[in-house]
Formats: structure tokens, C-alpha cells, sequence
């Protein structure tokens, strides 16, 4: 229960260069107060519904115009659908330089049973030539499923439009950045868990479509990002583990694996199809090499992910293709075998890869390094992620059983469901595997001598 206040300076200016400031918050809703209790009205009073403004971005050209998104505090019921949230939320924008704020929701996804509430709006980008266009991002935290978007207007708050193509449908979108360069192109930067990754996003169209540019990036959630003054092609995240730097390089096909590492494949062509990875979205190869006596070699962790078939929206879009070195999760015990020093190893080390737009699909993945022969005796494939997609407390080295079948010496093939065993993403249409072949010598007794 939060006490009776008076809550002021939710927006604030200076009109002296900081020396002073002045509330600035006219037409932002006032605080919905419940019954109060206690002894008098005015000693404690339950605060059901308050906004609380988060993002603001200014028009570069006339500074008198802002929009400004909010983020809902809500004392919910046991049943959301019986008491929906009435305060109005969402994007707030000004023409007068913070004198008054008025709604401009039009065509933005409400809180379930509300008609006035709308998502919670966490950052906010607006065009550095054309201040009608502003692009705003949404999430519904409250749902049991969360659900992101980002969302676009090009007449000023008007009406907007929903521009998440390529997104995860649970995207929890919390920076928002437009290239001043290239306004054409926009990052977004997504929160997320051990089990649910964020990711950061590029879209080179204004919006209307996006993929995953998370390839390297280890932790778990992005929440800042900024671009290089002097190069826009050095994109930085600040995370919730350090900042992370990418230079980013030609990806025609944008599955993540660049061009010229495509091209390191065996002929260029590592599915063996006759046209070149680097133009297909649904082949990605990462490929390892070591340079030895002026010759390139390809080594131990080189592989090609192929789309062989797929139900959903955009299953010929693989994104993030990468490989993850396999230590980094801990060692892979045997049942019982960590008392006894008994664990799997991952020669290959690990593949990792994401479909964002995909609720069933068969990956096959081809390694290429000298010498694989999975057909001798102690391969198997196993994962590294969740049991239960989205579950934290499930993380862990599983077997993926039937989910794998091994085709040849070099290949594997991977049969995986959106929101199943297999997939870290607790969605209906999006699928995140890690996972890659392990190796433990079943002839050889516990104590190391052979049978």
C-alpha cells in the first residue's frame, strides 16, 4: 500500500540552463486513490493507478513540441478482467514546450479489458528531419505472456501503426535510437532472462521490418544503446553485464554469419545447393579458420545451419548463426558421473542459432572441420538452455532424445517447436536453439582403462 501524497515534478524544466527548475506536467492524469484506510481519509489510502513518465524526445527542428511515453503503477486484483486499469497511459505529446500534454494514442494496443490504459511506452525515437514521424515501443508486463512491440506514427501522434515484423512477439523493447545519418535505419534494444534472451535489433527500412544484430552479445538483457560519432557502423549496448562493441560488416542475407565467413565455407556453398550461403537467409555457416604457412584451414567448430523445412510466418529467416564456445556453460556431467570426473566433451563446441518467426522446423548441421566422423562410437547431441522454455530454474546440459537424428558423419538434424523442449523462447512462433554434438568414449570403464 503506498501512502496518500501529493505527488508533483513528474516533468520538470529549466529555463536556466539548470539552475533552476518548475513542474511541467499539465494534462498528464493525476493519481487514482482507492477508499481510504485507517482512521482518518487522509492517513492512508491505497494508490491505485499512477503514471510515471519514462522516455522523452524533443523535435530537433521546434523545441516547443515533445512526446513524452509513461509506464503504468497498478494495484491489480486477483482477476485483471473483472477492475482493468482506466488512467490513461501511453504517449503524451506537447506543442507548447511543456505548458500543457494532451494523449496521442490512437492505434496503440490497450491493457486486456481497458479502452483508455494503454501499454506501457519504455523509449521513444523521433526523426531527425521530419519531427511527425516518431517511433514508440510497448510491452505488456502484466499479462502472464509477455507481449512487445514497437509501434509508428508519421503524422504526429495522430494514429499509429504497429512496425514489429522480425521482432520476438515478447520483445521488451527499453532503448530506441535513430541513425541522424540515415534516419531510415533504427536500433532497438530488448531486456530479457538467462532462459529468454534480449537482443539488439536492426531495421534498414524505417521500422517496417527488423532482425536480431546479437551475434556476440553474451548477456542477457540490452538496455542502452549508441552509435559511434564518427562511424555508424560501431553500435554500442550497455547491458546488464558491461557495453558491447559491433562493427558491423556486409550480411547480405542477415542471418548474422557476415559474408566473408559464409564465404570461408567449402566452396562458399557449405549445404552443398549450388548457390553461395552468403545470399541465403535460411543457410548460415560459421565458419572457424586458422592461418598456418600463409593457408587458411578450417578447424574445429565450423559448421553450416540449413532450413530444411518450416510452418510459421518467415521460417526462411534465420538470424544470429554463430558459434559459442562450449565451456563457458560449465562442464556437461554425466548422471552421477560428477563425483567420479565423468563429462561430456564438446569438440565442436556449440551452434546457436534463431528463428524469430517460425513455430516448427527442421535444421540440418553440417561441420566441416578435418576429421568429423559423428558415426564412431560415443557421439550424441545434446543442448544448453532451459527444459522448460523461459524457466531460469531449468537451466542446464540436456539430452535432446528424438529431437535429433544423426544423418551422416557430418550431419545432425534438429526437429524443433516453437515454445517446446528444445527452444529457450516461451513463444508460439519463435525458436532459440543452443545446443551441439557431445562426445563421451563409452568404451572406457570409470577408472579410465579400457573394457
Amino acid at each position: 500500500m503506498i501512502s496518500r501524497e501529493t505527488i508533483t515534478h513528474r516533468i520538470i524544466k529549466s529555463t536556466d540552463a539548470g539552475a533552476s527548475w518548475t513542474a511541467s506536467d499539465t494534462g498528464l492524469p493525476a493519481p487514482v486513490y482507492g477508499a481510504p484506510v485507517g482512521i482518518s481519509p487522509d492517513q492512508s489510502a491505497p494508490l491505485e493507478e499512477q503514471i510515471t513518465p519514462v522516455p522523452l524526445v524533443l523535435n530537433a527542428t521546434n523545441p516547443q513540441i515533445a512526446y513524452v511515453g509513461t509506464y503504468l503503477a497498478y494495484r491489480r486484483n486477483a482477476d485483471m478482467a473483472v477492475v482493468p486499469p482506466s488512467i490513461v497511459n501511453g504517449v503524451f505529446k506537447t506543442v507548447d514546450g511543456g505548458a500543457s500534454w494532451t494523449p496521442v494514442n490512437s492505434g496503440l494496443p490497450r491493457y486486456t479489458g481497458s479502452t483508455t490504459t494503454a501499454l506501457d511506452v519504455l523509449a521513444l525515437a523521433i526523426h531527425p528531419s521530419n519531427p511527425d514521424i516518431v517511433w514508440a515501443t510497448l510491452v505488456d508486463l502484466v499479462s502472464p505472456t509477455r507481449v512487445g512491440y514497437i509501434y509508428k506514427t508519421t503524422n504526429g501522434g495522430a494514429s499509429w501503426t504497429n512496425v514489429s515484423t522480425g521482432l520476438n512477439t515478447d520483445a521488451d523493447i527499453r532503448a530506441l535510437i535513430v541513425d541522424q545519418s540515415d534516419p531510415n535505419i533504427l536500433y532497438a534494444a530488448g531486456a530479457g532472462t538467462v532462459a529468454n534472451p534480449g537482443a539488439v535489433y536492426k531495421s534498414s527500412d524505417g521500422g517496417l521490418t527488423w532482425l536480431s544484430l546479437s551475434v556476440g552479445l553474451p548477456a542477457d538483457a540490452a538496455l542502452s544503446l549508441a552509435l559511434d560519432p564518427l562511424n555508424s557502423q560501431i553500435l554500442y549496448a550497455g547491458t546488464n553485464a558491461a557495453v558491447w562493441q559491433i562493427e558491423q560488416v556486409l550480411d547480405t542475407d542477415g542471418d548474422g554469419a557476415p559474408d566473408l565467413t559464409e564465404a570461408a565455407a567449402p566452396g562458399g556453398d557449405g549445404n552443398g545447393d549450388g548457390d553461395p550461403d552468403s545470399i541465403q537467409s535460411n543457410v548460415g555457416s560459421s565458419i572457424v579458420q586458422l592461418t598456418r604457412a600463409g593457408q587458411s584451414l578450417m578447424v574445429a567448430g565450423s559448421f553450416t545451419a540449413e532450413v530444411v523445412s518450416g510452418i510459421g510466418a518467415n521460417c526462411s529467416q534465420m538470424v544470429d548463426v554463430q558459434g559459442q564456445i562450449a565451456a563457458r556453460s560449465g562442464r556437461d556431467y554425466l548422471p552421477g558421473g560428477e563425483g567420479q570426473g565423468l563429462y561430456y566433451a564438446y569438440p565442436q563446441d556449440l551452434v546457436r542459432f534463431e528463428l524469430p518467426r517460425c513455430e516448427q522446423v527442421v535444421v540440418d548441421l553440417t561441420f566441416h572441420a578435418p576429421g568429423v566422423d559423428f558415426t564412431t562410437p560415443g557421439w550424441t547431441m545434446r543442448m544448453y538452455g532451459p527444459s522448460v522454455p523461459g524457466d531460469d530454474a531449468s537451466m542446464g546440459w540436456h539430452a535432446l532424445g528424438s529431437i535429433a537424428q544423426r544423418l551422416d558423419a557430418r550431419t545432425w538434424r534438429l526437429s524443433l517447436n516453437a515454445n517446446s523442449f528444445g527452444s529457450y523462447r516461451p513463444d508460439s512462433d519463435a525458436i532459440l536453439f543452443v545446443g551441439g554434438p557431445a562426445f563421451f568414449d563409452t568404451s572406457l570403464f570409470a577408472d579410465g582403462f579400457e573394457n
